[in-house]
């Protein structure tokens, strides 16, 4: 069975159901012809009613013909008990980072260094990790996270580099040894 990710701007058949793609949806039959992104309501799961609880898919290419099953996108804001968070490099984070519910101080802390940084923060501790792994019986550190264009990430880590190691043992369960607790950042200038 597909997905509603998969079938946004598509006719879906029968064996759809309700899911959520950063907007609440809801499988629907056409009570008469409908043109996508047209505002519609529901009457007994077809859309005839005219109070209106969201629009057609607005990515069909084409008419939805009375009797054919399409997406209806409800209204933003009218679902309750809904949150997605995601990222795109088009779009700035803003404000603090997403911190799952139970995270620790430290892992907060962690979250907060890697978007002052630039990185994600899955990003920022695989670095961490692989750098840890490769060090093992090395006198000169592990394996670099290297950032393409810029030195971004080199320049700014150095300010959080103890903070970091500081807590990264903390969630980790380590003790990364002194040697080794340095930026695991650089560049291919």
């Amino acid at each position: 069975m597909s997905t509603a990710q998969d079938t946004i701007g598509k006719l879906i058949d029968e064996r759809q159901q309700r899911d959520a793609v950063h907007i609440a949806l809801a499988p629907a039959i056409a009570g008469e012809d409908l043109r996508p992104g047209m505002h519609v309501g529901l009457r007994n799961g077809s859309s005839v009613d005219d109070n209106h609880i969201g629009i057609v898919d607005p990515f069909i290419s084409g008419p939805v013909m009375k009797g054919q099953r399409f997406w209806l996108f409800l209204y933003p804001n009218t679902v309750t008990g809904m949150r997605h968070e995601w990222q795109h490099p088009a779009f700035p984070q803003e404000g603090r980072p997403f911190v799952p519910a139970g995270a620790s101080a430290e892992e907060t802390r962690l979250r907060e260094i890697a978007q002052a940084i630039g990185i994600d923060y899955h990003d920022l501790m695989y670095g961490a990790d692989e750098w840890v792994r490769t060090s093992k019986g090395s006198k000169w550190g592990g394996e670099y996270i290297v950032q393409q264009g810029s030195e971004g990430w080199r320049n700014d880590f150095p300010a959080y580099v103890d903070e970091f190691w500081r807590l990264y043992d903390a969630v980790r369960g380590v003790t990364v040894p002194t040697e080794h607790r340095e930026s695991f950042f650089s560049c291919s200038c």
